[in-house]
């Protein structure tokens, strides 16, 4: 048996940039011989297996069957070779071997060319039996503002898409994607990536326009935002049915959905008119008095430093603190439940009003 380092932990190495995970390949190996060195067997498609923390797959081979991430036929034989499992990969840069005892770098598919020329290809036409890898490609377009995709992938992508092969891929794998792609330093390449190749027309039919622009107002060398923030960024210009329908589709955590609405109802309430009974409303409906760290985060995922919000953190700052103890020994006796809630609002409006006089 033989054990090679594999994918991207190789093609981080080259580039300089630290990995935390490494993949290996054994070749000339069983089932039977890696329980028996001690390595421990997971996964039901194809033998993985884990030792020290660390992944070991036996080299394989896959047949598309069927659709799917699933439609695929894999033979993990131990006459398989290093170079027939390399070629089963999406991406040249990513079919690089090490030896893991001379450490020689192995590359049959001129993986180091492509990255110092800072090209994304695709190693072979089996790139198309897999949907997931257009949003990989567009992912890895966002990690470098300078790497491009071969023109002879683009067409292998767009071809992918009107396959029809993306209906076929889960919600959760392509936000996992997504997930991953956003919180790059160029989260808009991504995106322009599945807009050139047809992608986003196949993932969100229903949303009517999907602004893409806002995303490249993102200064990462200057402003870094969270996972949450930035997703809120991407929908902030989408209307409200398209945003929940993207929302809906990719199945985004709960958290994540709800934050990226109290963006956009901030937003709609910044560009129009509105009241002090507004603002209160507004204020109350976000849940800005009961997490502290809301609000501020929130106008930290508009990226806009408009009047509007700065009016909304101060008229927050000036009424966070009223509250049950400030309502009248009547009011407190009296009151029973929302209409304490109406009361404390009331009073909240009365102190915007007084202060906007002065």
């Amino acid at each position: 048996m033989k054990i090679y380092n594999v994918g991207g932990s190789v093609r981080d190495e080259l580039l300089g940039v630290k990995t935390k995970d490494r993949d290996f390949v054994v070749v000339g190996s069983t089932p039977e011989e890696m329980l028996s060195l001690g390595f421990k067997q997971v996964g039901a498609a194809f033998p993985v297996f884990l030792k020290d923390g660390e992944e070991y797959a036996l080299a394989r081979t896959e047949k598309k069957i069927g659709n799917g991430y699933h439609g695929f036929e894999t033979n993990f034989d131990p006459s398989v070779t290093l170079e027939q499992d390399l070629f089963r990969r999406d991406l040249t840069i990513n079919a690089m071997a090490r030896d893991m005892e001379t450490g020689v770098l192995i590359d049959p598919f001129n993986g180091l060319s492509d990255l110092y020329n800072k090209t994304l290809r695709h190693v072979s036409e089996h790139f198309a039996e897999d949907p997931v890898r257009i949003l990989r490609v567009a992912r890895f377009a966002g990690r470098d503002k300078d790497f491009i995709i071969h023109p002879d992938t683009m067409l292998l992508m767009k071809q992918l898409v009107a396959s029809e092969e993306l209906a076929h891929v889960t919600s959760e794998r392509i936000w996992l994607e997504f997930e991953k792609a956003l919180v790059q330093p160029y989260p808009s390449i991504f995106i322009n990536v599945l807009h050139k190749c047809g992608a986003i027309d196949k993932l969100f039919p229903t949303v009517t326009k999907f602004h893409k622009d806002i995303l490249s107002d993102i200064d990462y060398s200057k402003h870094v935002l969270e996972l949450d923030e930035v997703m809120a960024l991407m929908l902030l210009w989408n209307d409200y049915y398209d945003m929940l329908s993207i929302l809906h589709t990719l199945k985004v955590p709960n958290h994540i959905e709800k934050f990226c609405i109290n963006v956009h109802k901030a937003y709609i309430w910044a560009n129009s008119h509105h009241t002090h009974e507004d603002t209160v409303s507004l204020l109350n409906d976000i849940g800005a008095f009961k997490d502290s760290q809301l609000l501020p985060k929130i106008v930290r995922a508009t990226i806009f430093d408009n009047e509007s919000y700065c009016y909304l953190l101060n008229c927050y700052h000036l009424v966070k603190n009223i509250s049950f103890s400030d309502l009248t020994d009547e009011q407190k006796t009296k009151l029973k439940g929302p209409e304490i809630s109406k009361a404390i609002a009331k009073l909240r409006v009365e102190v915007l009003e007084i202060n906007s006089k002065h």
